[in-house]
C-alpha cells in the first residue's frame, strides 16, 4: 500500500492526499485517506498500473471501504 500511496501523489497531479494510517491500538487496522480533487480524477485512480498492481496484493485484507463526497473548506497541513 505504501507504494500505492506514493505513486499516486506522485504521478497522480489530482491525488492531492493518500496518507496510510497504522491504528495505535489494534496494529494489524490500516486506515487510507484519500483525497482527489473531483470524482473524475478518483476514477482515473483506479485506472493506474499503480492501483491496479497493488488490488491483488491487498485485496484480500480489506474489510470494509467506503467513499465519501465532499468539499475541503479548510486544509490545513504542515506537509
Amino acid at each position: 500500500m505504501r507504494v500505492n500511496a506514493a505513486a499516486s501523489v506522485q504521478h497522480e497531479p489530482d491525488c492531492l492526499v493518500f496518507d496510510v494510517v497504522q491504528d495505535l491500538n489494534d496494529p494489524d487496522l490500516v486506515y487510507l485517506y484519500e483525497l482527489y480533487r473531483d470524482e473524475a480524477a478518483f476514477a482515473h485512480h483506479k485506472t493506474t498500473e499503480h492501483y491496479l498492481q497493488s488490488r491483488p496484493l491487498v485485496g484480500e485484507f480489506i474489510v470494509k471501504q467506503e467513499a465519501m463526497k465532499g468539499q475541503v473548506v479548510c486544509g490545513n497541513s504542515k506537509r
